[in-house]
């Protein structure tokens, strides 16, 4: 969770560096996915909880239903948000400011906000499956990987080198959001297959 809000920070200085508008509309887009975001999470805190129970009962059919239906429910969480920030482009901005500059440039940003919020609901919600199932780092390296060798890298080089801005950035992030989603999906189906007795964890103490 920590590498992918850092990730979300670096792409802010990089909106910083072009210019002030840019960053304003950048974090004015960034503030409205994280508020639409706090509904995946919270699936998602849920997810680990309820995945670790039935591990623990060992209820396989159980545990591979919930894993399933809490990651659809992290998606269809994100759709009524991804439908207005792509509808209500030129509307939403205006809640935070009336600086034309920074309007404009938030609702060119915001259908891609929509775009990877579909994605930014699975991915949330199976690396929540993943901790109940007791595989933390492997969430935790597919967000280094997904964001830091992929997202952030293409971010500067189609916002910078090949001069596309804000929208460049956002345009990274969407391809680093769903990679980091399909990443995640594979590996929580991987690990479900596996016999229950193996994704215990032995508390000592």
């Amino acid at each position: 969770m920590a590498l992918e809000a850092w990730a979300f920070s670096a792409s802010t200085f990089m909106a910083g560096w072009i210019s002030v508008e840019a960053l304003g509309a950048h974090q004015v887009v960034l503030n409205m996915a994280a508020l639409a975001f706090m509904l995946p999470l919270g699936i998602s805190m849920a997810a680990a909880t309820r995945t670790g129970n039935l591990i623990g009962l060992q209820d396989r059919p159980g545990m591979r239903r919930s894993v399933w239906l809490s990651i659809g429910l992290g998606a269809a969480a994100m759709c009524a948000s991804s439908f207005a920030f792509v509808t209500l482009r030129d509307v939403l901005p205006r809640l935070y400011t009336d600086d034309r500059g920074v309007v404009v440039l938030a609702a060119q940003i915001l259908p891609l906000a929509g775009a990877f919020g579909i994605a930014d609901g699975i991915q949330v919600v199976s690396g929540g499956v993943l901790r109940g199932m007791g595989r933390p780092n492997a969430a935790a390296v597919i967000n280094l990987l997904g964001y830091y060798g992929l997202a952030l890298p293409l971010a500067y080089g189609l916002g910078f080198v090949r001069g596309q801005g804000l929208t460049g950035i956002w345009s990274a992030l969407v391809v680093g959001l769903v990679i980091v989603a399909a990443a995640m999906m594979a590996w929580v189906r991987l690990i479900a297959r596996r016999p229950l007795h193996e994704l215990t964890v032995t508390v000592e103490g």
